[in-house]
C-alpha cells in the first residue's frame, strides 16, 4: 500500500510511504501516462536518491535505480 498525494499544479506527486516495491510500479504505472519527450525526475525529500525515470525503464530497473542512488 502506498500513501502521497499529487501537487496542486499537477507538476509533482509525493510518495510518503510504501514498500519498495510498489514505489516501483507506482512510478512504472506514472510513468506511462507521461509524454516521452518529457523529462521525470524520482528523489527522495532529502535529494538522498534522485535519478531521470526513463520512459523505458521496467519496474526492476526502477527498483535498481531507487537502491543504486541511495549509495
Amino acid at each position: 500500500m502506498l500513501y502521497g498525494s499529487i501537487a496542486q499544479s499537477g507538476k509533482g506527486l509525493s510518495i510518503d510511504g510504501g514498500a519498495l516495491e510498489d514505489c516501483a510500479e507506482f512510478a512504472y504505472w506514472c510513468r506511462a501516462f507521461i509524454p516521452p519527450s518529457e523529462k521525470v525526475v524520482f528523489c527522495h525529500d532529502s535529494m538522498g536518491m534522485y535519478f531521470v525515470l526513463e520512459p523505458s525503464m521496467t519496474p526492476e530497473e526502477i527498483m535498481q535505480a531507487m537502491i543504486a542512488s541511495e549509495s
